[in-house]
């Protein structure tokens, strides 16, 4: 089971301070320690500007027993950047190049993908993801 993970609103609130980035990081690795099947798939925009080695530095340099969940980023499809499911149509991408593994999205943002999609957690991106989110999402995703 893969996880299409954004950053901004996810891992933290949007728009964050300093001393809030990545605030929401154990939350992740909670759901990861979990369910280790499960790995990540970097949708959101730092994937633009961050190589994998650093991406995968923010998620995981604290927790090197996960560093081997991350599993990459989506392609960039800038025609679909800014249009309803846009984000959707590049997991779609990656999905098919990929062999279409099974997924979920944890997005604060629902027009990034299909309306009502059960596949997706919505986040509060005013707090980023909770302990409270961490239920809904382990209910995705199955435990072996």
């Amino acid at each position: 089971m893969f996880i299409m993970l954004d950053f901004d609103g996810v891992l933290h609130p949007e728009p964050a301070t300093v001393d809030q980035v990545f605030c929401s990081l154990p939350h992740l690795h909670t759901v990861l320690l979990a369910r280790p099947a499960a790995r990540v798939v970097v949708t959101s925009d730092w994937r633009l500007k961050n190589s994998v080695e650093q991406l995968s530095d923010l998620l995981f340099g604290g927790f090197p027993q996960l560093r081997g969940r991350f599993a990459g980023v989506t392609p960039e499809i800038p025609e679909c950047r800014y249009e309803y499911r846009g984000r959707e149509r590049e997991v779609e991408a990656w999905l098919q190049a990929n062999g279409m593994p099974k997924w979920i999205a944890i997005d604060d943002v629902a027009g990034n993908y299909r309306y009502g999609s059960p596949r997706v957690v919505l986040i509060d991106y005013r707090t980023g993801l909770v302990s409270q989110d961490i239920d809904r999402i382990l209910e995705l995703i199955p435990s072996k």
